[in-house]
């Protein structure tokens, strides 16, 4: 070849190159990534600035649009109902790339801290029921895929995040959320359709670190320039993870949300319910659905007091953080709180990570199915709940409401979990007995306090019952005082 005509093709390689920009997509949008069924779904990327995008997907939708002048470009496109026939996506900005082994379902959000983040390898000394059980069928259920948010702080909202889409299998599952990957199981079986859940967690992290400054400056308790100290540790970092692992998903659609935090704003439980009620509704304003179901976990049962000097102090700050868990669910609708009391074993008194995770998904799903995929009352989702008191011959007489009005209440054997309380404040355990013919109240008494004025119910760090309604599902822990 001449030196002419090698000038000539060199020149022509150099325009094409030019010309033709390879489109590059989020780490979401990807091989074996579920899709939220029969809504406008976003797909979007980046390329040359300029460029013309078409998508094609096989289930017959099209769509294009032009890069901005940084080479963003984002178009929406509509899904057809949950199946199982595997789709593709194309898209192309003169260069086509191909999506593969797309489905069409219900796609989750996790989100929290250690207890959500705690996968079938356990954490530290505490392992997950059922666990190598789980594994091993991991295989049957390809059609439940599982995208991992790989741990990213930062000081500015990415518009990317490190992970990919895996169908379940042992190698994904083993390393998974327990209680995502659970939850997304019992869906999928139920409903019969592929589920996608994304886990954005992050063990230790403040509810503080997933909203941006604008949703929680109305708070005085937390100083929202912590997210620049380089000093101060990821996880007590306001902000930091909205920008680093919320923000990047944000484009993607979604059904919902689960939520397991909480246990490291124990210190600063006074704003809890609020800070909730602030998160909810800015990630559902991210999602541009102001109805967008949230189920979230109570904190287990801890002996807290184990990691701190004062003793005193430390018996009731997470039952207080608990109750303001509780309130949230008359703050907003269409969220629900698992009760997570009796899922704790005596022997984990000292273990802030409880096995007993299947319980925990299994609770969530409930919530879900009766809230979102319209099982309505025939499913149970949660225990009764405390309503009022009188006292009688020197017994307190409580009433509680039951989500079931033709329920009535169980115990696994005799009533334990309450204490009671004259004008002195000292609480004593007491005792519990259900008052028949009406199944919806308790007496509740002491030989130690003739007189009482208040009773508590499992309103400690670390304190179990065993009341519940016919379900199974546990009593929330409450308190009929304010001291």
């Amino acid at each position: 070849m001449n030196k002419r005509l090698l000038s000539i093709v060199i020149l022509l390689f150099v325009l094409i190159c030019t010309v033709t920009a390879e489109v590059t997509l989020p780490a979401l949008v990807s091989d074996n990534m579920v899709l939220q069924q029969q809504t406008n779904i976003n797909v979007w990327g980046w390329s040359k600035p300029g460029a013309k995008i078409e998508v094609t997907a096989s289930w017959g939708e099209k769509g294009s649009t032009v890069a901005d002048n940084d080479g963003n470009w984002n178009l929406t496109i509509i899904t057809p109902a949950a199946s199982f026939t595997r789709h593709e996506i194309t898209i192309s900005d003169g260069e086509a790339l191909t999506v593969k082994n797309i489905l069409i379902g219900e796609v989750w959000l996790c989100s929290g801290q250690s207890n959500m983040e705690m996968n079938f390898m356990g954490t530290g000394p505490s392992g997950v029921i059922g666990a190598n059980q789980t594994i091993v069928e991991s295989g049957l259920y390809p059609e439940v895929r599982l995208f991992q948010v790989e741990h990213n702080s930062s000081t500015v909202p990415e518009s990317d995040c490190k992970g990919k889409w895996l169908p379940s299998s042992p190698d994904a599952v083993r390393s998974f959320s327990a209680i995502g990957y659970l939850f997304g199981l019992q869906i999928h079986k139920i409903l019969n359709i592929p589920v996608g859940i994304i886990n954005a967690s992050w063990g230790g992290t403040i509810i503080e670190a997933w909203m941006d400054a604008d949703a929680q400056k109305s708070f005085t308790d937390v100083d929202l320039s912590q997210v620049n100290d380089e000093k101060l540790p990821v996880f007590g970092k306001p902000i930091s993870l909205y920008n680093g692992m919320i923000a990047p998903l944000v484009n993607y659609s979604l059904r919902g949300f689960l939520w397991y935090q909480g246990e490291s704003n124990v210190p600063r439980y006074s704003t809890y319910a609020d800070k909730m009620v602030a998160l909810v509704k800015f990630w559902r304003k991210l999602w541009g659905n102001d109805n967008m179901p949230f189920f979230y976990a109570e904190i287990a049962p801890y002996n807290y007091a184990a990691n701190r000097m004062d003793m005193s102090e430390a018996q009731i700050d997470a039952a207080l953080l608990r109750e303001q868990q509780a309130k949230v669910m008359e703050m907003i609708k269409n969220v629900g709180m698992v009760c997570t009391n009796d899922l704790v074993f005596p022997y984990e008194q000292n273990e802030i990570h409880p096995s007993n995770k299947p319980e925990v998904a299994k609770r969530f799903a409930y919530w879900a199915l009766r809230m979102t995929y319209g099982f309505g009352d025939a499913v149970s989702v949660m225990g009764p709940r405390y309503k009022s008191m009188r006292i009688e011959n020197g017994k307190a007489v409580l009433s509680f409401t039951l989500s079931e009005p033709e329920g009535f209440f169980g115990s696994k054997g005799e009533i334990t979990g309450f204490e009671i309380a004259g004008n002195d404040r000292v609480f004593y355990p007491a005792k519990a007995v259900k008052v028949f013919p009406f199944a919806k109240e308790l007496t509740v008494s002491s030989e130690k306090v003739p007189e009482p004025v208040a009773v508590r119910y499992c309103f400690r760090n670390w304190l179990l019952g065993n009341v519940c309604n016919v379900f199974g599902l546990p009593l929330i822990p409450f308190r009929t005082d304010d001291w």
